[in-house]
């Protein structure tokens, strides 16, 4: 009898517990006879919820990765008075990373079934210098804090411990010497640290970019490559297998994208696909993010300049949140499957979780 043929699996997306994949592995070992390379099904590793900003970025609304149109969220998170979401990250084991975008400097850690008034498992004070504009959380656990540009003092990334809490101080930080802004950042399954924004290169020009750096990197460490980019750069997610998918506003803001580039791209990079998301249709979309899941699933998100804050709003100006699927092939359908519109104030965070 000839042996089952073992294929390679789909990886988990951030917010899969290892131990589940450990254990669905070992089950489907037994039952076809193969090595630990077996192929699983691919909805395994899919998101089942979103998290975007509530209302006056107070809260964090919790979505199913299935609701659609005015669907409500499952669950409201309300955060300590004062505190305003200015950016969201997760980690393997499904925890939310929460930093404020007020003068506090703080980053709250809840844990990943928090709803209603929970209190957070952890608060890092990092003190009103670091400001967390945008968050990554590492597969060892380990939290990046980036910060923007602050007066005179450029953007920087600060590294915390996995179990950091209170007042903390980095690990190591990361001065992002050849950055003007830092729109997003994001990590992959072995540690490389992506930074996206607006860079100047060494003829002085500027231009959009994401730079790569190593595992430790630290100081004024140069980044171990450079992918120039020709759109406007909001937001930028990594793949397990290490495609990198970037958020892009093209022109003067009448169009927006996700460009998605090959694993190991460097230099001038031209996009292996681009997704057009369907055109603003109220207000100019100056705020974007992307995620990915372990399905390969693009969830993109805009938010509208000038909507007001009134839970009644028009749906045409509210935040949105676009998925599309994954067809196998490289490529995600045409229309995105699901137009989530969020009712809440969006800002550029969103997060997923298994």
């Amino acid at each position: 009898m000839k042996s089952p043929i073992c294929r390679g699996h789909a990886r988990p997306a951030r917010g899969v517990a290892d131990h589940r994949v450990a254990l669905l592995i070992l089950v489907a070992g037994v039952l076809t006879g193969c090595s630990p390379a077996i192929h699983l099904p691919s909805d395994l590793y899919a998101a089942d919820t979103i998290y975007v900003p509530g209302e006056r970025q107070t809260s964090l609304l919790q979505f199913s990765a299935s609701a659609n149109g005015n669907d409500s969220p499952k669950a409201v998170l309300n955060l300590p008075p004062s505190f305003h979401v200015a950016s969201l990250a997760t980690d393997a084991d499904g925890n939310i990373y929460v930093g404020d975008k007020t003068a506090a400097g703080q980053v709250l850690v809840y844990a990943a079934d928090a709803t209603d008034s929970d209190t957070p498992t952890r608060t890092l004070n990092l003190g009103p210098s670091i400001l967390p504009s945008v968050l990554a959380v590492d597969p060892d656990g380990l939290l990046y804090v980036g910060a923007d540009r602050h007066g005179d003092v450029g953007p920087t990334v600060s590294v915390y411990s996995s179990t950091a809490d209170a007042a903390v101080s980095a690990q190591r930080t990361i001065q992002l010497t050849h950055f003007d802004s830092l729109s997003d950042l994001t990590t992959d399954e072995d540690g490389n640290l992506y930074a996206g924004g607006m860079i100047t290169l060494n003829d002085g020009s500027r231009s959009f970019a994401v730079e790569i750096f190593s595992p430790k990197a630290s100081g004024s460490a140069a980044p171990s490559r450079t992918i120039t980019i020709s759109a406007t750069v909001y937001g930028i997610a990594v793949t397990p297998d290490g495609e990198l998918f970037s958020i892009v506003m093209l022109g003067k803001g009448s169009a927006y994208a996700v460009e998605e580039f090959a694993a190991n791209a460097k230099g001038q990079a031209t996009p292996v696909s681009v997704i057009h998301l369907p055109t603003p249709v109220s207000g100019l979309a100056d705020r974007a993010a992307v995620r990915v899941d372990g399905a390969g699933a693009v969830f993109a998100s805009l938010s509208y300049s000038g909507q007001n804050s009134s839970p009644r709003q028009s749906s045409k100006g509210s935040p949105k949140v676009f998925i599309y699927s994954y067809d196998g092939a490289a490529n995600r359908s045409a229309n995105p499957r699901t137009q989530l519109v969020t009712l809440g104030g969006l800002g550029a965070a969103l997060a997923l979780t298994n």
